[in-house]
C-alpha cells in the first residue's frame, strides 16, 4: 500500500502550520502634532500628541522629534564706500520641543541661508530667507508615562538667546539678522505585536489542514484493512 498521502500532504501541512505560527513582529508608528506657524522669537506654544495605546502591543522605545522651520532676514552693513561681495550669509534660530510625559527635550537649529550677495555701502537687508531642519532624541528616562489612551502635551518654543547671524566677507562688512520660527512635534513608538497571518500564510494553513484530514483518512483506512 502506498504511503504517498502521508509523506507528502501531511508533511507539507505541518510546515505550513509552522510558517503561520510566527510569535511576534517589530513595528513602529509616528504621530505628528498640529503645525505651529512661524512666530516672532521668542515664543512658546503647547501641542498635543497621542499616547501609545497598549492594545497595539508592547512598547519598546520612544523617540521625540522636532521639525523646525524659519523665515529670516539677513542684515549686512557695509562700512566702506564701495560695494563688497560676501558668501555664506545666514541667520539661525534653535527650536526646542519639551515633553510633559517625561524630562525629555530635543532641539533643532533651523537656518536660513544666502549663498552669496553684494552689499552696497550702508545698510542692506535680504528678507524672505527660509530653512527647515529635523532633530531627534530617544527617550531614555523611562517610557511608561507614554503608555495609555489619550494624549500628552509638548511645548514647542524658541528664544533669542542662541540665535545667530553671519557670513564670509571683508572686515568692512558687519552681519546681523532677525527671524521668525515655528514647526511641529513628532513622537515615534517602537513596539512588538502578535503577528497576523498574511493571505499567503492563510493559504498555507488551509493546505496544512487538508494534509491533516488526508492523513487521518489514510490512517483510518489502514486500521480498517488491518
Amino acid at each position: 500500500m502506498s504511503k504517498r498521502p502521508f509523506s507528502w500532504i501531511a508533511a507539507f501541512g505541518l510546515l505550513a502550520c509552522l510558517a503561520v505560527g510566527t510569535p511576534c513582529q517589530a513595528n513602529s508608528v509616528t504621530y505628528f502634532s498640529a503645525v505651529v506657524p512661524n512666530h516672532s522669537v521668542p515664543f512658546s506654544a503647547t501641542v498635543s500628541l497621542p499616547l501609545f495605546n497598549p492594545a497595539m502591543g508592547t512598547l519598546t522605545g520612544v523617540t521625540l522629534s522636532v521639525d523646525a522651520t524659519i523665515t529670516g532676514t539677513l542684515i549686512v552693513f557695509n562700512l566702506s564706500g564701495s560695494p563688497l561681495s560676501f558668501t555664506n550669509g545666514f541667520t539661525s534660530i534653535p527650536v526646542t520641543v519639551t515633553s510633559s510625559a517625561g524630562p525629555t527635550s530635543v532641539t533643532a537649529t533651523a537656518t536660513a541661508t544666502l549663498a552669496s550677495g553684494t552689499a552696497a555701502p550702508g545698510l542692506n537687508t535680504y528678507p524672505g530667507l527660509t530653512g527647515t531642519i529635523t532633530g531627534f532624541q530617544p527617550v531614555t528616562t523611562g517610557i511608561a508615562p507614554y503608555i495609555g489612551v489619550g494624549t500628552f502635551n509638548a511645548t514647542l518654543g524658541s528664544t533669542v538667546l542662541n540665535a545667530s547671524s553671519g557670513g564670509t566677507g571683508p572686515p568692512a562688512l558687519l552681519f546681523g539678522g532677525s527671524a521668525s520660527a515655528g514647526g511641529q512635534a513628532d513622537v515615534t513608538y517602537t513596539f512588538t505585536s502578535s503577528a497576523i497571518p498574511e493571505p499567503a500564510s492563510m493559504s498555507l494553513l488551509g493546505i496544512g489542514m487538508a494534509g491533516f484530514f488526508a492523513f487521518r483518512r489514510f490512517f483510518n483506512k489502514r486500521n480498517a484493512d488491518v
